[in-house]
């Protein structure tokens, strides 16, 4: 299943990348501002456990695969469900810290995001503490209502290699 979307997301970009359609130039600052803000939109929805909110920021035709299992769920109201039922189970104080590592436009309206996320609990004595660490690959698509995500990759990463992640790319740090 991993290989198969994995497959499918590479095909799909190699497709664009050889159809000439990618002549765009590097991102703008605006483009790189604004993608960056709907990281932050990603951040502040899954804090407050705002399926709704998480859901608007992806396309209507969006998806999300997330590992190990690499299953896609497909269509903005099939991610408002997962993130309804994975909100509704989470009982313990989370917060999701995103980091931009680095933005590539295929076309003027499509671009390929990479990024970190940190998933951190809160213990008793109110220190954060790592639970997970992603490594994700995002396409985000210039709709008329602003950059939208097309389709996101989620790789589940071994908690030790976020401490190396961090050394070379400081996470900026949210309340």
């Amino acid at each position: 299943m991993i290989r198969t979307a994995s497959r499918s997301f590479a095909a799909a970009l190699a497709a664009l990348l050889l159809s000439g359609a990618a002549q765009a130039a590097p991102p703008s600052e605006k483009d790189r501002a604004e993608l960056a803000a709907v990281m932050v939109a990603a951040d502040d929805a899954w804090n407050a456990k705002d399926a709704d909110a998480m859901a608007g920021i992806y396309a209507e035709d969006g998806s999300i695969a997330i590992t190990p299992n690499g299953q896609v769920f497909a269509g903005r109201e099939t991610i408002r469900g997962l993130f309804t039922r994975n909100f509704a189970a989470r009982k313990d104080e989370a917060r999701h810290l995103s980091s931009t590592q680095h933005v590539d436009m295929l076309t003027p309206d499509l671009a390929q995001v990479d990024a970190q996320v940190r998933v951190e609990v809160k213990d008793a004595a109110g220190n954060w503490t790592l639970a997970r660490y992603f490594v994700n690959t995002s396409v985000a698509v210039r709709q008329k209502d602003g950059w939208k995500i097309r389709t996101v990759r989620a790789n589940l990463r071994p908690i030790e290699e976020a401490a190396k992640a961090q050394a070379a790319v400081p996470v900026p740090a949210k309340g």
